[in-house]
């Protein structure tokens, strides 16, 4: 396959047992699922949802031992670029995404990952997209595991205040 797309990716990361950022760079080939007559575009489709998975692919690191990473993409021939970076802890159970799009079409959202609950397992999720300039939540739910590899999704509510709730004064 010809690919005429000028994408540059690169993975900043950093290991537990380092002061140090290293990095690798990838083809757009290697990052993208892309179809046999697709050009890479900073919106196809990824072959892992996060810079961890290529670095335990490609470099065989541990995942526990994955501090932070931070994802670059550019397209050089629009001048379009797209960060995500991700720190983790709890033995790299937990997450912090934050992505941001610059150029064309800005868009910027944080999400936030963690395990709450091993037995049963259980993730709670929060998405929030920026608004006007403001951090807003746009997705809340709580995930459950199950044995059979199902998962049951708990949304929480975004309302700021229930429907029949009213505000109480205090005198």
């Amino acid at each position: 396959m010809i690919n005429l797309s000028i994408i540059r990716i690169n993975i900043g990361y950093k290991l537990l047992d380092s002061q140090e950022w290293k990095s690798i760079d990838l083809l757009p080939e290697s990052y993208f699922d892309l179809e046999s007559d697709e050009i890479a575009s900073l919106d196809s489709t990824p072959f892992y949802n996060h810079a961890t998975e290529y670095l335990i692919e490609d470099l065989e690191i541990q995942k526990e031992s994955i501090l932070m990473t931070k994802l670059h993409l550019h397209d050089e021939s629009t001048q379009n670029e797209r960060f995500i970076t991700e720190s983790f802890w709890n033995y790299g159970r937990n997450r912090l995404i934050e992505r941001q799009d610059i150029g064309d079409k800005p868009y910027s959202e944080i999400i936030l990952e963690m395990l709450v609950s091993e037995v049963p397992e259980v993730w709670e999720v929060l998405r929030c997209d920026r608004l006007s300039g403001v951090l807003s939540p746009s997705y809340h739910a709580k995930i459950q595991e199950h044995d059979d590899g199902s998962q049951t999704e708990h949304h929480v509510s975004l309302a700021i205040k229930s429907e029949s709730s009213s505000l109480s004064q205090v005198a």
